[in-house]
């Protein structure tokens, strides 16, 4: 059962803990989408429900617009507001402010916001990025549907490798990205050419905060963070929508809803140089503690992985050496 791009969707937003209110969400318009709670746009490719291109899907609002609600697109997350170490549960939540499939791959695409404790609001990006990715590696509970009306569990065990990790911005806002590679361990032990999936992510530094609760006085600084998700077989191919769609977001000054024009477009995050990181000989996802060391690439993909490989088999014993001639007398 390979990563689907609501599964990624899921895995990409529990790794991120990201958190906007109901009744807050932005809206589809005739240039773009607009946030409701922070002043930024993504214009869109000339209509309402189009960015990018036609074979991009805006997968978290319903036809009419509206934002679609259920475990899928809505949580409920709890926060520590004392510093006590009791946490309260809030209003349901969104978990993308909005995201993309693709028509045709299993390709993803989404901007959503991150509401930073007292414990992250001080770190460094990359440290965020780096935890980020260690986050996303582990075991996975995911809800397989094997026969309509039939669903079960099934277990997921997943490693992964940062890489090409570097500075950036976007509309003038600091930045930093970073490529992971997702390797689903479970697929690699069936088929060990399975290539796994890649994930680039920016975290961007927003000046923006949050209030929860309808209480100005729990509020957080938010961290913006796009990304684009897809099977490395095809990552490359479409790695330019993700550079468009993130020259399509436009950052603004303030709070609330963007008000009077964003500040000049601008983003060197992504670059055609990103989708070339996984084509390299050396992919290799970090490996849980006792797993055994990768094998050799093959054919271009990342190399093997395997799983509790029996051990050589011993050399067979050298021959013994043939007697000496006999002297002639």
């Amino acid at each position: 059962m390979p990563l689907s791009p609501f599964r990624v969707l899921l895995l990409l937003t529990l790794a991120l803990g990201a958190a906007c209110s109901p009744g807050a969400l932005g809206t589809l318009e005739k240039d773009g989408f607009y946030s409701s709670s922070y002043p930024y746009r993504i214009r869109n490719a000339g209509e309402p429900r189009k960015f990018v291109s036609e074979e991009w899907l805006v997968d978290n609002f319903s036809p009419r617009g509206k934002p679609k609600g259920g475990p899928r697109y809505t949580y409920k997350p709890s926060f520590d507001f004392e510093g006590t170490g009791q946490e309260r549960t809030v209003e349901p939540m969104y978990r993308y402010e909005l995201s993309l499939t693709n028509a045709r791959t299993n390709a993803v695409m989404f901007v959503n916001d991150v509401l930073l404790t007292r414990e992250d609001k001080a770190k460094d990006l990359v440290v965020m990025l780096r935890n980020y990715a260690d986050s996303l590696a582990g075991g996975r509970l995911f809800v397989a549907e094997v026969a309509p009306g039939l669903r079960g569990a099934v277990q997921r065990r997943l490693a992964t490798r940062l890489r090409a990790v570097r500075a950036c911005e976007v509309s003038g806002f600091a930045a930093v990205t970073g490529l992971i590679e997702v390797a689903d361990l479970d697929q690699r032990e069936l088929d060990p050419a399975h290539p796994g999936y890649g994930v680039q992510v920016v975290l961007i530094q927003s000046n923006y905060k949050r209030a929860i609760l309808s209480n100005a006085k729990w509020t957080f600084p938010i961290l913006l963070v796009a990304g684009y998700g897809n099977d490395l077989e095809v990552f490359a191919s479409q790695h330019d929508a993700f550079g468009a769609f993130l020259a399509a977001l436009e950052l603004g000054e303030g709070s609330g809803r963007l008000k009077g024009a964003p500040n000049p477009v601008s983003q060197n995050c992504v670059v055609a140089a990103d989708a070339r990181e996984f084509a390299g000989p050396d992919m290799s996802p970090t490996l849980p503690a006792d797993a055994v060391d990768a094998a050799p690439a093959q054919d271009g993909l990342s190399p093997t992985l395997p799983v509790d490989a029996p051990p050589p088999p011993p050399p067979a014993p050298a021959p013994a050496p043939a007697p000496a001639p006999a002297l002639a007398r």
